[in-house]
């Protein structure tokens, strides 16, 4: 199981990491968002993940990961 927890500059905006799983490939998007939003998100394959955290499996495709964490401080 992967979990995503970033903390990440204030600064950046966005940022991507690739991480492989074997013969499997996990593309992943970090999107920082303004404090006034609320609420943090987490997708695979345009499919919720509402405890953030992905089951690793080695089906030997790409997979998309976005992540949309709160900003700490504007």
């Amino acid at each position: 199981m992967l979990r995503v927890t970033p903390c990440i500059p204030a600064s950046w905006t966005t940022f991507k990491l690739h991480y492989r799983y074997r013969d499997t490939l996990y593309r992943s998007t970090v999107v920082q968002c303004s404090a006034a939003d609320s609420w943090s998100t987490m997708t695979l394959d345009g499919v919720d993940c509402p405890d953030h955290a992905i089951v690793l499996v080695d089906d030997r495709r790409e997979h998309a990961v976005h992540v949309r964490v709160q900003r700490t401080q504007d």
